[in-house]
């Protein structure tokens, strides 16, 4: 009696245990508040759109070249933001990229080359602000396995801005789930110029 019945309940248990895994891994992570007020704030110009971001994050403006400089206007004007840290070298620093999505690699993938884990969600910041481009590396510590961690990134376009025919890109990583709030803040904070 008991071997049929650990027969049949052990694929019950895997199965429930797996349709649980990928209910929870679809999620949508929502955040839609009233904008925080931040002391710092970028205005674009060019692309009609501004951002504010804390004391704690430094900004950089660059222009990135879809072909060599000087040879027509081929290019993506493109800020990034980074979080403030102690010691850059423990790890990924939580950062926004406003521009382009080639961030990561040549190809614009998150990954880059790396084992990636695809498809955790959707990704909500507010009505203007959405996106199921989510994703999550696993990060080994050959030297400490115990510190071992799961680098979140994620885009999300910003369909009201269009530059060369595509919408301005938002990419973002994080690791620990405060920098995901304070991200999630600061992106709240953009703001369309109004024609």
């Amino acid at each position: 009696m008991k071997p049929l019945l650990l027969f049949v309940a052990l694929p019950i248990f895997v199965f429930t245990s797996l349709i649980s895994f990928f209910i929870k891994a679809k999620d949508t992570i929502h955040y839609e508040e009233t904008p925080t007020v931040f002391n710092n704030r970028y205005v674009s110009d060019l692309y009609n759109y501004e951002i504010q971001y804390p004391d704690t994050w430094t900004l950089r403006e660059y222009d990135w070249y879809l072909n060599h400089p000087g040879e027509g206007e081929s290019f993506i004007r493109t800020i990034e933001l980074t979080k403030k840290v102690e010691d850059p070298g423990s790890g990924p620093i939580p950062e926004i990229i406003i521009g382009t999505g080639q961030v990561y690699s040549t190809s614009g993938a998150l990954c880059a080359n790396e084992y990636c884990l695809y498809d955790l969600g959707i990704v909500e910041i507010n009505s203007m602000l959405r996106s199921n481009d989510f994703v999550g590396l696993e990060r080994l510590n050959e030297a400490n396995p115990e510190k071992s961690y799961v680098l979140y990134r994620f885009r999300i376009p910003i369909k009201e801005v269009i530059v060369l025919g595509y919408p301005l890109d938002i990419t973002a990583q994080y690791v620990e789930e405060e920098d995901r709030e304070e991200i999630f803040k600061i992106l709240n904070t953009i703001n369309i110029a109004k024609d």
